[in-house]
């Protein structure tokens, strides 16, 4: 599974780096997206990635085991879900930090 893009007719392969798949969810007005990636043992990372300016950030709620990005907006903030140690289910929204 690969994600891709496309704009005025031309499709553009998105793959994270070191991702054995790609999946995207969403994409912002700037071109930022979001979705999961799997690596080779299928376990599944929340993703974050201008894939433009090629930069790609996997997102891992802390404590969690899975962690799944589902929507971002211009900001970028970025809402989910992940699961606990205990395998239960909870919602989450990221904002990203002054640097």
């Amino acid at each position: 599974m690969h994600g891709f893009g496309l704009n005025n007719g031309t499709y553009t392969a998105v793959n994270a780096p070191g991702a054995a798949q790609t999946e995207l969810d969403k994409v912002n007005d700037k071109i930022q997206v979001c979705g999961i990636t799997f690596d080779s043992s299928g376990n599944i990372t929340g993703l974050a990635a201008a894939p433009l300016s090629n930069q790609y950030v996997a997102v891992n709620y802390p404590g969690g085991t899975t962690t799944v990005v589902r929507g971002l907006n211009n900001q970028p903030i970025l809402v989910g879900h992940y699961l606990d140690s205990g395998s239960v289910e909870h919602g989450f929204y990221a904002v990203q930090s002054a640097r």
